[in-house]
Parts: C-alpha cells; sequence; structure tokens
C-alpha cells in the first residue's frame, strides 16, 4: 500500500467523519414528524462514536485524529513537529467543510420552510445552550479537558492495547463524552467538527435558514484549545 501524506489522511478521515455525523443529525432532526422535545442524545452519540472509529481506521496513516485539539495534544507533547500539526489541522477543517457539504447534498430536499432555523443549524454545528457565553466556555472546556485527559492517559499506558485497537477506545469515549456532557452544549469538543460545517451552514442556499451565530463560534474554538492545554499540564505534573 502507497504511502498516504498526513494532508490526505487527515483530510480523508474527517470529511467521512461528518458525512457520518451530519447526516446522522439530519437523517433524525430533518424528519417531518420529529419532536424537538425529544431526546434523540442516545442513538446520536452511539452514532457518532461509530463515525469516529471508522474515520479512525480510515485515516490510519496519522492514527485518525480528526480533531485539532488531539492533534494539539501530540504538539505539547513533541511527538510531531509543528509543521505537521498545521497541515494536519488545515485538513481536518477543510475535511469537515466538505464532509458536511456531502451530508447536505444527500438531505437537501429536507431543508424546507417547516424546519425551525435552530434544527437547520444543530444538525450542522453546534448553538449557544447555556443562558451565558461564560457558562457555555466553561462547560466546553470541561468537557476537552475531559476528553484530551483521558485519551492521553489510555494511549500512553505501559500495557495499552495495541494501535488497532485506538479507533475503537477514541469511538467509545466520545460517545461518552456526548452522554455526559452533550446535552450541555453538544459536540463542540472538536473545532474542525464546529467549524467547518457551519461555513458550510452560511454560504449554502438553505431557505430561512437563520444565522449562523459566529458570535458563538469563537467559544467552540477557544474553549476546547484551553480545556486540552490544561490536560497537557496536568498529564505532565501527574505522570512525568
Amino acid at each position: 500500500m502507497n504511502e498516504v501524506s498526513p494532508f490526505v489522511s487527515e483530510f480523508i478521515a474527517t470529511m467521512f467523519l461528518l458525512f457520518f455525523g451530519n447526516g446522522i443529525g439530519m437523517a433524525i432532526k430533518l424528519k417531518k414528524h420529529f419532536n424537538p422535545n425529544s431526546d434523540a442524545r442516545g442513538i446520536t452519540c452511539f452514532a457518532w462514536g461509530i463515525a469516529v472509529m471508522f474515520g479512525g481506521y480510515i485515516g490510519y496513516a496519522t492514527n485518525g485524529m480528526m480533531n485539532p485539539i488531539i492533534t494539539l495534544s501530540q504538539l505539547f507533547a513533541t511527538e510531531i513537529s509543528i509543521h505537521t500539526a498545521c497541515i494536519c489541522i488545515a485538513a481536518q477543517f477543510l475535511g469537515a467543510f466538505i464532509g458536511s457539504l456531502l451530508a447536505y447534498a444527500m438531505y437537501q430536499q429536507d431543508f424546507h420552510e417547516h424546519v425551525a432555523q435552530e434544527i437547520k443549524l444543530t444538525v450542522f454545528a453546534t448553538s449557544l445552550a447555556k443562558e451565558t457565553k461564560l457558562a457555555s466556555f466553561s462547560a466546553l472546556a470541561i468537557s476537552s479537558f475531559a476528553f484530551i485527559f483521558t485519551l492521553t492517559v489510555f494511549t500512553h499506558m505501559p500495557d495499552r492495547l495495541p494501535q488497532q485497537f485506538m479507533p475503537v477506545i477514541t469511538g467509545v469515549l466520545v460517545s461518552l463524552i456526548g452522554l455526559s456532557a452533550g446535552s450541555s452544549e453538544g459536540y463542540p469538543v472538536n473545532p474542525a467538527r464546529d467549524w467547518g460545517p457551519r461555513f458550510a451552514h452560511w454560504i449554502l442556499p438553505i431557505p430561512n435558514k437563520g444565522s449562523s451565530q459566529w458570535g458563538y463560534a469563537w467559544i467552540t474554538l477557544c474553549a476546547p484549545v484551553l480545556g486540552t492545554f490544561i490536560a497537557f499540564l496536568l498529564y505532565q505534573g501527574l505522570f512525568y
């Protein structure tokens, strides 16, 4: 098998992650009989975990990071270079954008006027779920901290499972984060997963789509980065 570049690996993996992930949301929320008050979180979290697992296998060349904060955690630990990190992060954002476009192409005819504006946004990206932006920032920083710290501890265990099992572990962890913290702010522990589809929502000709909420989007970028940095510092302090 030919060697795959980091950019191609992360781009393809993240593209399929968002194709599957956003497709899940669109399949559930765009149905005419969907009840916004229903709790479809369980199946959504489970399905996102599977999407992460298969994305991890697709992006085998870079161990399927698909998430800028995972890339940053490896950069902080000097496991990858700044050059590689920048290439991977750029690929992740671009892949997330293209993947969300592919999902939209499948469900384009379902974005009718009767669908609420909030749903038209949340099938792409996340929206403000707390009463204040400070509360949202705190929720995202904490959930990102928990995600990165747990993943870092597991990947550096002396007797951890072989590398080929890591996509499964990451997928299970993503489902767990969604179940424990997803009702708070959705799944924005991945900035690429939020910003790429949000940009797609912004440029697509969706009828009566409303705002893309760029005034909130900075939180989904800065809070996960802060949580990642704190997780790295704590891990270094405890284990080194």
